[in-house]
C-alpha cells in the first residue's frame, strides 16, 4: 500500500485520539511509514515478515541457482 497523505492524517488522528498506544503493521508498511516525519515520534511497532516452505524448499533453491547461472 502506498500511504497518501490523507491516510498519514488519519493515522495520526486516530493515535491522538489513543495516546496510550502503538500503531501495529507489518514490517514492509513500517518502512513506508518511516518515510514520513510527521510520524517520527510516533511508537510504531511492526511484525517482521518471514518465508517458510511447507515442501520442496530444495526444489525452489535449485531452480532459482540455475536462473541465476543462466542470466
Amino acid at each position: 500500500h502506498r500511504f497518501t497523505d490523507n491516510n498519514i492524517q488519519e493515522i495520526i488522528s486516530t493515535f491522538e485520539l489513543n495516546k496510550d498506544s502503538v500503531i501495529v503493521t507489518t514490517e514492509k508498511d513500517a518502512m513506508r511509514l518511516k518515510e514520513y516525519k510527521a510520524l517520527e515520534s510516533f511508537p510504531i511497532v511492526y511484525l517482521p515478515i518471514e518465508v517458510d516452505f511447507i515442501q520442496d524448499k530444495e526444489k525452489f533453491e535449485k531452480l532459482i541457482h540455475n536462473y541465476v547461472e543462466s542470466n
